[in-house]
């Protein structure tokens, strides 16, 4: 029997040629394939779903019938060893990305337009000279128009003062920088304070998706692979952060790794690396670890009262007719953050100082007076610093511990100093994150160092000695008048008026 054509759709391979495409491969090896579409550029995976429906497509309108499965594979295989083998390296980006003379972001419409920015302004393009990837769920934007004002955004975002606005509009521009690190912008407020609708108009304006705000994943994997499908990460209604949840955040906010098993293999890595901007909107104050909160812009909504309440669909609808005037602004920003930036000179640099250099960089752009934003910025992370420090109960002991100790240096071990701090534990606070063995009190103590000095203590690990010492000094902000400085609220007091630290030593902490 005769079994050449038993089986004809082999022999119908699709090339190229057929699919009209380019193909490439990223710097990990990843294959990806350039389908120009009647209207638009496409940026596919070769692996990706999008990609098989093409390969289906076609093949269906040669053979007349659906392909096997094994058929598939078979041309995507093929179609991804000429890729790696023959393809050049290429980056792919989303939404934003670097070029030689600027920024370009994408629109993601139908027609493939984007946004060429560069330090003399911005205009719409008919098509990108990079490669733009748009995952399943992203949507597209608005073209901006410009001639719009900051002012426009007082009408649609709702905060406590004119500061925390200026920080939400330079968390958006600081979002279309195209390489981290990025802050994580912290939106916390009672019930009805338009927490979730603020995290919505946020993604409306710098990477509109499907879904635009979600429930935190529970697993990392879970959480660099939403992370791959979206420039700008939203994670609604959260209460509490686990530690390493919280680790996981704060490596995609500043450029992380993520490795995983290689599908069918042993022994070797994925590797996916990210740096994305995020942002989390709860009720109560769930950043409790200091290195989240230290990357983070904390804004607390104010309550909308019943008389000025509308419908959600109203309020978006208002939103959506301002939007292209909105987006219009934040190019303005950009433009001039590519600008200014290499001459901007920042004193005392804070943590973040890339979007602190970033944002006062683009304020000639939006109209806003010189180291505006750099205030209400030092002001904000002053006041999540103080407010993470007076819910610890590790160091409001430690602190309470050195001030009754006569002398300006304590040095002993890991286990001497949590007998002592023991009995210094606060008894108001929930210390279930207590240390309950010397070694994880030694940790905890590295990763509350940073926030240690700014209260004017010291934190170091004696390594020259067998027995491991823990030293601890007394700087010079270290304020010896004051025997319960953190836990009974004097380091912040008087800081919901904004940029205004009033107290003697809230201002020495500013200033260390």
């Amino acid at each position: 029997m005769n079994n050449k054509n038993k089986n004809p759709e082999t022999k119908q391979h699709i090339s190229p040629d057929d699919i009209k495409c380019a193909l490439f491969k990223t710097a990990n090896n990843i294959p990806y394939a350039v389908i120009n579409g009647q209207h638009r550029q496409e940026v596919l995976c070769i692996h990706s779903q999008a990609m098989r429906d093409i390969i289906t497509k076609k093949l269906y309108e040669k053979n007349g019938k659906a392909p096997s499965k094994s058929t598939i594979d078979q041309i995507q295989d093929t179609l991804a060893a000429r890729a790696k083998f023959e393809g050049d390296t290429k980056k792919v980006w989303t939404r934003t990305a670097k070029t030689e003379t600027g920024i370009e972001i994408d629109l993601n419409d139908d027609l493939g337009l984007c946004v060429s920015i560069t330090k003399e302004g911005w205009d719409v393009m008919r098509s990108s000279t990079v490669y733009f990837e748009r995952p399943a769920s992203s949507r597209n934007m608005p073209t901006p128009i410009s001639d719009g004002s900051w002012e426009l955004f007082k009408k649609h975002f709702k905060t406590r003062s004119e500061g925390d606005l200026r920080l939400l509009i330079g968390f958006m521009s600081s979002c279309f920088r195209p390489k981290g690190p990025y802050p994580v912008l912290v939106l916390q407020g009672e019930q009805g304070s338009a927490k979730s609708t603020t995290a919505r108009m946020i993604k409306a304006l710098v990477d509109p998706s499907a879904g635009a705000t979600r429930s935190a994943p529970k697993k990392e994997q879970d959480l660099f692979i939403a992370a791959q499908n979206s420039h700008l990460l939203s994670f609604d209604n959260i209460s509490l952060i686990k530690n390493d949840f919280s680790d996981a955040l704060c490596r995609i906010a500043t450029s992380g790794t993520f490795a995983t098993r290689s599908l069918y293999t042993n022994n070797e890595e994925f590797q996916m690396e990210l740096c994305k901007p995020i942002i989390l909107n709860g009720i109560t104050d769930f950043v409790n670890r200091a290195d989240l909160a230290s990357r983070s812009i904390i804004i607390e909504l104010a309550p909308i009262p019943e008389s000025e309440r509308k419908s959600e669909e109203q309020v978006m609808s208002d939103f959506y007719g301002d939007l292209p005037l909105m987006l219009g602004v934040l190019m303005d920003s950009v433009a001039s953050a590519l600008k200014y930036k290499d001459s901007t000179s920042v004193k005392c640099l804070p943590r973040m100082a890339d979007t602190a250099i970033w944002v006062t960089a683009a304020e000639k752009g939006l109209g806003w007076p010189e180291n505006s934003f750099l205030e209400a910025f030092q002001a904000n992370q002053l006041n999540a610093l103080l407010t993470n420090l007076s819910t610890d109960s590790v160091a409001i002991a430690l602190r309470n511990f050195l001030f009754k100790h006569p002398e300006k240096k304590w040095s002993g071990t890991a286990t001497k100093l949590l007998g002592e701090l023991t009995q210094e534990k606060p008894i108001f606070l929930n210390t279930r994150s207590w240390p309950d063995t010397p070694s994880y009190l030694s940790t905890y103590l590295a990763r509350l160092a940073p926030n240690l000095r700014k209260i004017g203590i010291g934190f170091d690990k004696d390594r020259s000695s067998s027995q491991r010492l823990l030293s601890f000094v007394k700087l010079d902000n270290f304020d010896d008048m004051n025997p319960n400085l953190i836990d009974d609220g004097s380091l912040i007091h008087d800081l919901d008026a904004p940029h205004v630290v009033t107290t003697m030593t809230a201002t020495s902490v500013m200033n260390n």
